[in-house]
C-alpha cells in the first residue's frame, strides 16, 4: 500500500464525475461450463446468488466499494444460502480481483455464505466482513465439498464462531494453493485460514495477518479430522499458535523466504511449492508463485498477480464560484479531483492565498477520486484573491 506526499498550486477547470447504473444483467455467456456467464461490475457478481448451479468468468478486477451502501448498510448479499441453496458450479476468476467488498450482518457471510462447487483464480482485496451470525469466512461462510485453489485474500473477518480468514466451517473438501492476509476477530473456533476443518484437506497454503482473541488460532480454529499438508502460518505477526497442530509456525523472516517453501530440508514443508524459477528442490513449472522483497510486504504471491506501482497524482483543482467577488461570510466549495480513487491518512490540507494572510481548508477522502472543501470568507480576505496555493497530505490508493 503506496502513501504519498502530494502538493499542486493553480485552478485548473471542473470535472463532473457521474455514475450509471449497471443492468442486472451479465457481460456475456450462458453459463454453461463452455460457455460461462461473464462478469464486469459488482452488481454482475451479486447476480451469481440468482444462479447457483451456473459457471462464471471475471473479465476483469471488479470494485465494490460501494457495497457499503447496499441494502441499507449491510453490504453485499453472500451468495448461496446456507445449508439450503449452496453455489455448485464454478467460479474462474481468471487471475482478477474484486476489491473493497462489504458484506454485513447475514446468517452466513462472506462472498458466498454457502458452497460447493469450484472456486478458482481470484482475489479478494480489502473485504471487510461484520457477521453477527456463526459460521463467517471472506471467501466462504459455510464449504462443503467442492475444491478452492489459487485463492488469496486481504481484509478483515469479524464473526462470533467459527470464524475464518478464508471460510469459516470447510467440510469434506480441498483446498489448495492459497493464502489470507486478514484480521480474523472471532470467538471459538476462528483460524487464519478456516474457523473449523472437517474431514476436509488443505495443502500450499499460508496465513498471515492478526487474530482475536488470543483463542484463535493461527491457521486452523478446530481440526477435527482434517489433514493439512505444506501450510505454515506467521506466529510472530498473529501473535498466536497452532495448538491442534494443523500447521507450521514460522517466524516473519521465514515466512519471507523462499527455502521455506520449496527446500525439504525446511520443517513442516514435504514437497516443494511451484514456485517461478525452480528454487531449491522445486522442480514443478507451472510456476504458481513467485516471492519479491518489494511485492506484497515480502510474502509469497502468486505469479499472475500484479501490483500497482504508480502513485496517484491531482488532475484538476476546481471551486463552485471561479474569478468572483467573494463576500465575508460566504461558503467557498473546492474539489481536488485525483487520477484514481485514494483515501486520506487524517486529513488533507488547502492553503489559499486570501490576500495578506493564507488560510487553510481540510477534508477527508475515503476510496473517492474527488475530496472536497468548504472554505468561509474571513474578515481581511481580498475579494478578488482567492487561489489554492498548495496542497498537503498522506494518501494510499487501496
Amino acid at each position: 500500500m503506496k502513501k504519498n506526499h502530494l502538493a499542486l498550486c493553480i485552478f485548473t477547470f471542473i470535472f463532473f464525475i457521474s455514475t450509471n447504473a449497471h443492468a442486472d444483467t451479465f457481460a456475456g455467456g450462458d453459463g454453461s461450463v463452455g460457455d460461462p456467464y461473464q462478469i464486469e461490475t459488482c452488481v454482475q457478481l451479486q447476480s451469481v446468488r440468482n444462479h447457483l448451479t451456473s459457471n462464471f468468468i471475471l473479465n476483469n478486477n471488479i470494485n465494490c466499494y460501494d457495497t457499503i451502501n447496499w441494502n441499507g448498510g449491510n453490504g453485499f448479499n453472500p451468495i448461496g444460502d446456507y445449508f439450503v441453496d449452496p453455489f455448485t458450479g464454478i467460479f474462474n476468476g481468471q487471475n482478477h480481483t474484486i476489491d473493497d467488498l462489504y458484506i454485513g450482518e447475514y446468517s452466513s457471510s462472506g462472498l458466498f455464505a454457502a458452497a460447493s462447487g469450484t472456486i478458482q483464480n481470484v482475489g479478494l482485496n480489502d473485504i471487510t466482513v461484520s457477521n453477527v451470525g456463526s459460521y463467517t469466512g471472506t471467501l466462504i461462510g459455510t464449504m462443503y465439498g467442492g475444491t478452492i485453489s489459487q485463492v488469496f485474500v486481504t481484509g478483515e473477518v469479524t464473526g462470533p464462531s467459527y470464524t475464518g480468514g478464508l471460510i469459516g466451517w470447510h467440510a469434506t473438501g480441498t483446498i489448495s494453493d492459497v493464502y489470507t492476509r486478514v484480521t480474523v476477530n472471532g470467538g471459538v473456533y476462528s483460524g487464519g485460514i478456516v474457523g473449523r476443518n472437517d474431514s476436509s484437506t488443505i495443502f500450499n497454503g499460508y496465513a498471515t495477518g492478526g487474530t482475536s482473541p488470543s483463542t484463535a488460532a493461527g491457521f486452523i480454529g478446530n481440526n477435527f479430522g482434517g489433514t493439512t499438508v505444506n501450510s505454515f502460518y506467521d506466529s510472530q505477526l498473529l501473535g498466536v499458535s497452532d495448538t491442534n497442530g494443523s500447521s507450521t509456525p514460522k517466524t516473519t523472516l521465514q515466512m519471507k523466504s523462499v527455502a521455506t517453501f520449496t527446500a525439504t530440508t525446511t520443517p513442516g514443508l514435504t514437497t516443494p511449492w511451484d514456485f517461478v524459477g525452480n528454487p531449491n528442490n522445486d522442480v514443478a513449472n507451472n510456476d504458481i508463485w513467485n516471492i519479491n522483497p518489494l511485492y506484497n510486504d515480502g510474502y509469497p504471491y502468486f505469479a499472475w498477480q500484479t501490483f500497482d506501482q504508480t502513485a496517484p497524482t491531482i488532475t484538476s483543482i476546481s471551486s463552485n464560484s471561479v474569478d468572483a467577488v467573494y463576500k465575508l461570510g460566504a461558503t467557498i466549495t473546492t474539489n481536488v479531483t485525483f487520477s484514481e480513487p485514494v483515501t486520506s491518512t487524517g486529513v488533507v490540507v488547502l492553503t489559499f492565498e486570501t490576500g495578506s494572510t493564507d488560510r487553510t481548508c481540510t477534508f477527508t477522502v475515503i476510496h473517492n477520486n474527488i475530496g472536497s472543501c468548504n472554505y468561509t470568507v474571513q474578515v481581511d480576505d481580498a475579494s478578488n484573491d482567492l487561489d489554492v496555493i498548495n496542497v498537503s497530505g498522506v494518501l494510499n490508493d487501496r
